[in-house]
């Protein structure tokens, strides 16, 4: 049965094309440009959040650095963003009752972004440290992180105003393993009733006198630098009106810990940035922990010279379950709408490491092979929600070429990373446990289960999926945890990684 939309739907859809997998796209990179006067974020809001047993009241106080002034097109960089929330007992009995003794947050405040008539979304992430639950009184749970700069191409105010705030908290027993139910999202709006209350901060924008009618506007695609047609797939066009939020300087870490099941257990941070050529950007993949069982090595005589051969398995880790950390981004619809979602990629079989070090040659390389899905949600065009619902995601996984003609199935994603010895004796490229860069070019599947109401399966499809999508991910130096002693350079005190990896272009 073909489900038909009404008009003003149809209208909101299409100004929505590009939405899924653009709900990661970087719109900018980050420049520099000095910034004014500070002046002092403290705000203390009153949210209600939805917790599985129904709605419990909580506070949420965000305090930040912002300039009171900038220029045009010039960066506006908050600093010191720290967001705390404060759970009522009930909400800590609850936690308890899922088989919590401590709590450990990563919060994604939404951040309006409103100037005369114009609007855009952005998000202010954080990460936070394990809370024991107490057993009597509030639960205080704090986040901070790097968050996005911001710029205007246009002079006058520039307000900033919390809205939704989504709380995903990892839940340990007294044990220090996974609770009954090891991880939560929680979605919280502001209280209602007191529609101002959510304001942060206020920015002057001021027009830049030195700005020249003709020099042509950043364009709103960051694009991975080995993508086929470089800068030139970035997308043309005039800077809109609209604050665009930009790419964030550092990353910030999840919790990152072992698999106890592992025999060898490594654990390392990823990141990356992956090309949608139908988009003309690039999707930020957030930082996020892979766990890795670290295989026996063997050596192997051939023709060549002599290889050190390794198998190793691993998974991706966030909350007890095979995923991504979720990510929220802003991007630009057609070049001028402002558009707003939050992604996740689940693993959805083994993650596979597969090296081969010629020691001979001095060159080796790995193959990495990983089923994953990308599955979309919370998609808000110009502030509007399109709803496409619990279950948007590709049909199948990301897949791409596989060297293996045996392997090549099209049900997988294949990275490739290579190495190389210096003349010094030293290599030089990937490796697992020192990490670095594995690259792939990958198809992106149609979409399935988009739409309430509605089917979006299909304009997600014709808007995104595809081939030809360069995607560069890498991968920090690995934790060995159960080493002893620990290396500091590489662990922290708690056995997480020590290096946490930016994305490159």
């Amino acid at each position: 049965m073909t489900r038909k939309a009404s008009r003003p739907a149809r209208l909101l859809r299409r100004r929505a094309a590009a939405v899924a997998l653009g709900a990661v796209v970087v719109t900018s990179v980050p420049g520099a440009g000095a910034t004014a006067e500070t002046q002092k974020v403290d705000a203390r809001l009153d949210y209600v959040c939805r917790f599985p047993s129904g709605e419990q009241p909580v506070t949420v106080a965000v305090t930040a650095g912002l300039p009171a002034e900038a220029a045009v097109s010039q960066e506006i960089e908050p600093s010191d963003v720290a967001t705390s929330v404060e759970l009522p007992q009930a909400a800590v009995d609850e936690l308890r009752s899922l088989g919590a003794a401590t709590a450990t947050p990563a919060s994604a405040l939404s951040i309006d972004l409103t100037q005369g008539a114009e609007k855009a979304t952005t998000a202010w992430h954080g990460t936070g440290q394990p809370v024991p639950l107490p057993q009597t009184g509030p639960l205080s749970l704090g986040t901070s992180g790097d968050v996005a700069a911001l710029s205007s191409g246009t002079p006058g105010d520039l307000t900033l105003t919390a809205t939704t705030l989504d709380l995903d908290l990892t839940l340990l027993t007294d044990q220090g393993t996974p609770a009954n139910t090891p991880s939560l999202s929680v979605s919280c709006t502001p209280k209602p009733g007191d529609p101002g209350s959510g304001h942060l901060a206020t920015v002057r924008v001021t027009a830049d006198a030195s700005a020249s009618p003709s020099d042509p506007p950043d364009s709103p695609g960051a694009t991975p630098s080995e993508s086929p047609g470089g800068d030139s797939a970035r997308p043309a066009g005039p800077e809109p009106a609209a604050p665009r939020p930009t790419a964030p300087h550092k990353a910030t870490a999840p919790p990152c810990h072992k698999n106890a099941a592992d025999t060898l257990p490594l654990v390392a941070y990823i990141t990356g940035l992956s090309n949608v050529t139908k988009l003309g950007g690039a999707s930020l993949i957030p930082v996020s922990c892979s766990q890795i069982n670290q295989g026996p090595s063997s050596l192997k005589p051939r023709p060549d010279g002599l290889h050190l051969l390794q198998h190793s398995t691993g998974r991706l880790f966030n909350g007890g379950a095979p995923r991504s950390v979720p990510g929220t981004s802003t991007f630009l619809t057609f070049g001028f709408t402002p558009t707003t979602a939050r992604m996740v990629l689940e693993q959805t079989g083994p993650l596979t490491i597969d090296s081969d070090l010629n020691l001979t040659k001095g060159t080796g390389v790995t193959d990495l092979r990983v089923p994953l899905v990308l599955r979309v949600y919370d998609v808000r065009v110009n502030g509007t929600p399109l709803d496409v619902g619990p279950d948007c995601r590709t049909r199948g996984s990301l897949y791409s070429k596989d060297p293996d003609p045996a392997q090549d199935t099209q049900d997988h994603l294949h990275l490739q990373g290579t190495v190389t010895r210096q003349p010094n004796g030293v290599y030089a490229g990937y490796t697992l446990t020192t990490g670095g860069v594995l690259t792939s070019t990958l198809t992106i599947p149609p979409f399935t289960g988009c739409g309430v109401g509605e089917d979006l399966d299909k304009l997600l499809t014709a808007s995104i999926s595809g081939p030809d999508n360069f995607t560069k991910q890498v991968q920090g130096q690995v934790c060995a945890p159960d080493t002893v002693p620990r290396v500091p350079t590489e662990c922290t005190e708690d056995g997480r990684p020590v290096v946490v990896p930016e994305s490159q272009r």
